[in-house]
């Protein structure tokens, strides 16, 4: 019993320990608060090597600069040279401590969807990071140095303490828009591979086979939706995946796959962000239609196994059906599976919300 005591202890005075011995210009009055700078701290120590956590850090950054009147923003991430992937149960031995910074690399083209991003600093040991925010010239760190001497998830908290306190206040949440550069490719590349005139719908599909496969899209039912919707004039369906993900017998006319022309993350994340409309699994690029004004519907969320919202940044549509409190009636996420008859059904409702 001592020792459960003792242990529970330990959980608590440990994170405070830590903050104090790493963050302790809060302490000795050294703190330069005249920066009106915002730093971002992503430790992959504590977080996973994942695209959708890492684009909601970016929504977070940019409701802070709304509300500390930002518009200058550093980004630090962290990585641990003895063991990269210790937290991530997805990369758990994939990553290692020669192809880390490899992996770091592949997630920083998330950061053109951050319009105030200024710098871009990795770090090898938290005590470096710690050393560099010791040093002040920073007006807001996220999360914050508790957080991040605790190690906490930090997706939870986001959606928690800035999104839902955000959107309450003020009824509306930023846009998760890309640089300018990328939207002017992403309307050029629609351009001219559909057109002027085309309706284009992004689709989202999940085809992997090594994690999570309960994930996966419904591939039969898609095909079975590209092949109903090939007599639309002006219609198009641009399947956003990785290459390993292209389904080897999935072929329509009216079917484009974006890595086919070799287009990079954040050209597909600018492609979702520039369609119609955009339909899919629940997959990191789909935060780009979710932080945004534009029709979607997302497919196979179980809510009921997520930690990650707040259950009254939801709302319940029916059995079915949820959406975001700060989403509009044509932005849902269906919780079940895809089929045929689903997919139908709210590829329709989309179409003619957007083909006028």
């Amino acid at each position: 019993m001592i020792n459960k005591i003792i242990n529970r202890l330990k959980r608590i005075i440990r994170p405070t320990r830590n903050f104090i011995r790493a963050f302790n210009r809060f302490f000795s009055g050294n703190s330069r608060m005249e920066a009106d700078n915002i730093l971002l701290v992503y430790d992959t120590t504590s977080q996973p090597y994942s695209i959708g956590d890492l684009l909601l850090l970016q929504v977070a950054s940019n409701i802070l600069c709304l509300i500390h009147k930002c518009d200058s923003v550093d980004i630090a991430f962290n990585y641990s040279k003895k063991n990269p992937s210790e937290c991530d149960k997805v990369f758990n031995r994939v990553v290692t401590s020669d192809n880390v910074l490899s992996y770091i690399t592949k997630l920083t083209p998330i950061l053109n969807f951050n319009k105030n991003l200024n710098e871009i600093l990795i770090f090898s040991r938290l005590n470096y990071l710690y050393n560099y925010i010791n040093g002040g010239g920073h007006k807001i760190i996220y999360p914050s140095p508790y957080a991040i001497a605790s190690k906490a998830y930090i997706t939870p908290n986001i959606f928690d303490d800035i999104i839902y306190p955000f959107f309450t206040k003020n009824g509306f949440i930023p846009k998760l828009a890309p640089r300018d550069f990328l939207l002017s490719w992403a309307k050029k590349f629609l351009i001219d591979n559909f057109g002027q005139d085309a309706v284009v719908v992004t689709v989202n599909i999940r085809n992997n086979l090594g994690w999570s496969t309960e994930r996966n899209s419904n591939l039969l039912a898609w095909s079975k939706l590209f092949a109903k919707s090939s007599n639309i004039k002006n219609l198009f369906f641009l399947v956003i995946c990785d290459k390993h993900e292209i389904p080897s017998d999935l072929s329509h006319e009216n079917v484009v796959f974006a890595k086919d022309h070799c287009t990079s993350l954040d050209e597909d994340m600018s492609l979702i962000y520039a369609a119609d409309f955009h339909m899919g699994s629940n997959s990191g690029p789909t935060n780009v239609a979710i932080f945004n004004d534009k029709p979607y519907r997302i497919f196979n969320t179980d809510f009921d196994k997520s930690n990650i919202y707040k259950k009254d940044i939801l709302v319940k549509i029916d059995d079915d059906y949820h959406r975001f409190i700060f989403s509009s009636g044509n932005q849902k996420i269906y919780g079940k599976s895809e089929n045929f008859d689903v997919l139908y059904q709210n590829f329709l409702e989309l179409y003619e919300s957007v083909a006028d």
